[in-house]
């Protein structure tokens, strides 16, 4: 969603960072359904209650990740009643590339986007000139068209399919790369579910890309998952797939866990999980988190 930041200096100039205004601030009141990083309040509509009745609450907090397309930073945005308003600041750090930028831009408002996540927040900033809002249209439009015309010959699935396999098309390129004609064979199962290799079809292995060597032999699985929002959440296995990689990691087959982190298609992050790295899962469903990368 966007949100309005405006780039200010406090403590008589000794610090810098953005403020997120009371506007902002309501309008994400119906989606930080999440606890505060302080542990004071278990959402934040629940803190701006407190603050809408002039209780002078005490401050709602939240881990956020900042991204200006190519670097980025971790910080926390900490929102507390000012009078008789509410307003949120996150400090950037002296030495920082996100201090330099701000203080580079003191008294502008920015229009950003702010993702909220379980554990941790994303906000992406502009880059030099260019706006977020237009820098996300182009890419998620650029993207959409990339596979549009795989879309047309199959059918046309909804939208989140539609993001799915662009990432899976961006994997397709960079595994073409790596495992180069004639020596191997990368081929992406899309639209098919099962595999056209005997070996993966007969054990019923699910994955959206096979590399195979010239010979015939099986190199690696992979799956392919794009997540929207910070790096470390949480992204889902289905049963079939989870099942998958460990008859893969019980016959030292290669099963990568490919997990594209990104908003309106624009990557922050790409993490490659392999088959013995042991996820940790949620007990009432297959939700998957990477135990030493995800956020804490």
């Amino acid at each position: 969603m966007k949100i309005l930041l405006g780039c200010k200096a406090w403590t008589s100039g000794a610090q810098h960072g953005f403020r997120i205004y009371a506007t902002g601030i309501r309008s994400l009141v119906p989606y930080l359904t999440f606890p505060s990083a302080n542990g004071r309040w278990p959402a934040l509509g629940d803190f701006y209650k407190e603050a809408a009745a002039a209780h002078h609450p005490q401050a709602y907090s939240r881990h956020v990740l900042i991204s200006d397309g190519t670097r980025t930073i971790a910080a926390t945005a900490t929102l507390a009643q000012h009078g008789a308003s509410v307003q949120g600041y996150i400090t950037a750090a002296t030495g920082t590339w996100l201090n330099d930028y701000v203080v580079n831009r003191l008294g502008a408002d920015l229009e950003c986007e702010y993702a909220p996540q379980r554990n941790q927040d994303f906000i992406l900033i502009p880059k030099a000139t260019e706006s977020v809002p237009d820098r996300l249209e182009a890419v998620e439009s650029a993207a959409r068209r990339k596979v549009r015309t795989d879309l047309r010959r199959f059918g046309a699935p909804p939208d989140a399919a539609e993001v799915g396999l662009f990432f899976e098309r961006e994997e397709l390129t960079r595994l073409q790369a790596e495992f180069a004609k004639p020596a191997w064979e990368v081929r992406h199962r899309y639209p098919a579910i099962d595999s056209s290799v005997p070996l993966l079809r007969q054990n019923d292995i699910s994955c959206d890309i096979d590399v195979i060597s010239r010979a015939g032999k099986v190199s690696r699985c992979v799956e392919v998952k794009s997540i929207s929002g910070a790096p470390g959440s949480p992204f889902i296995l289905s049963r079939r797939e989870w099942k998958s990689r460990l008859w893969c990691r019980n016959r030292n087959l290669p099963y990568s866990t490919v997990v594209y982190y990104h908003t309106h298609c624009q990557i922050i992050e790409r993490r490659v999980i392999p088959e013995t790295v042991n996820l940790k899962f949620e007990p009432f469903g297959y939700i998957c988190y990477h135990p030493d990368l995800s956020t804490q």
